[in-house]
C-alpha cells in the first residue's frame, strides 16, 4: 500500500511527463509543403524589372501543382491583385523560383506579398510584405502602421495600374507567359480561414523589421533572412494540416494516458 507521500510523488512525476509529452511535436514531421523563402524583409523590386519569389521544395509529395498570387491588404482582409504563376511543381528540387515582369502598381510601398496555394486554393502560405517601387526606385510609407487588432505591422491596400504577365508551369514569364489582368477580388475563403496563420507569419517578420524596413519573405513567420513567409521560424505557420494533426493527435493520446495514470495513483 502506497503512503500519501509516495502517491503524491508518483502522481507529480506522471503529470510532469504528461506536460513534457504535450510539447513534443517533431517539426520535421509537421513542416510538409512548399515554404516561401523570398522576398524577404526590406526587399525592393522596381516596376518593369523582374520580380522574383523563391521557395524550398515540398517533401510530402502533395504540392505537385500549386499557384502563386500577388496580394495586398491587411492580415484580416487580404486582397488578391493577380495570379503570377500557375501549374508549378513544388516537389521539384531544380525549379524553386519564379520571375515575371514587376507590374505597375499604386501606391509604390511595402504593402505587397505573395500567397502560395495548392491548385484548388487550399493550404495557403505567404511571404511577408515587400516593396514594389516605381521605375526610378521611389517609394512611399505604408498608409497604416498597425493592423486592425492593434499589432504594429504596417500595411496598405494597393492596386494594379496595368496587367501582370503570369507564368505557367516551370517556365518563367519570359518564355510562353499569359496575360493576367489585375483584379481586386476579395480574399479567398482559404485565406480568411487562415488569417491567424498569416498574422503569425507576417507579424514575426514585420515586427523584427519594424524599425528598419517592413517586410518580405516568410519565415518564421514573417520572418526571415532574405525571406519571409517561410523561414523555419514560420514553421508553426507553415505546418501542413495533415502533419500537425498527426503529431498533435499522438501527443494528446500520450498526455491522456499519463494524466489518467496520475489520477489512479492519487485515488489508490
Amino acid at each position: 500500500m502506497l503512503t500519501s507521500t509516495t502517491r503524491l510523488a508518483t502522481a507529480a512525476t506522471l503529470l510532469s511527463a504528461a506536460l513534457a509529452s504535450a510539447s513534443v511535436v517533431p517539426l520535421n514531421e509537421r513542416a510538409d509543403g512548399v515554404t516561401p523563402t523570398a522576398p524577404g524583409p526590406g526587399d525592393v523590386f522596381r516596376q518593369g524589372s523582374q520580380c522574383t519569389t523563391e521557395w524550398t521544395p515540398d517533401t510530402s509529395g502533395k504540392w505537385t501543382n500549386f499557384t502563386i498570387d500577388l496580394m495586398t491588404g491587411s492580415n484580416f482582409a487580404m486582397t488578391k491583385l493577380a495570379t503570377v504563376a500557375t501549374g508549378l511543381d513544388g516537389t521539384s528540387t531544380t525549379k524553386t523560383s519564379v520571375s515575371y515582369p514587376c507590374p505597375e502598381v499604386s501606391p509604390n510601398s511595402a504593402i505587397y506579398f505573395y500567397q502560395y496555394t495548392l491548385a484548388d486554393g487550399t493550404s495557403p502560405t505567404w511571404t511577408t510584405r515587400w516593396t514594389i517601387a516605381d521605375a526610378n526606385g521611389n517609394t512611399e510609407p505604408e498608409e497604416h502602421k498597425t493592423q486592425t487588432d492593434g499589432s504594429k505591422i504596417p500595411w496598405g491596400k494597393g492596386k494594379l495600374v496595368g496587367n501582370v504577365q503570369a507564368t505557367t508551369g516551370g517556365s518563367d514569364s519570359t518564355s510562353g507567359s499569359s496575360s493576367a489582368s489585375g483584379s481586386s477580388s476579395s480574399p479567398s475563403s482559404s485565406a480568411s480561414a487562415s488569417q491567424a496563420s498569416m498574422q503569425t507569419k507576417v507579424a514575426s517578420s514585420t515586427s523584427s523589421a519594424d524599425d528598419s524596413e517592413q517586410t518580405g519573405s516568410s519565415s518564421a513567420a514573417s520572418s526571415q533572412s532574405s525571406s519571409g513567409s517561410s523561414q523555419s521560424s514560420s514553421s508553426s505557420s507553415n505546418l501542413s494540416t495533415s502533419g500537425a494533426s498527426r503529431n498533435v493527435g499522438g501527443s494528446v493520446a500520450v498526455v491522456g494516458a499519463l494524466v489518467l495514470a496520475a489520477a489512479s495513483v492519487l485515488v489508490a
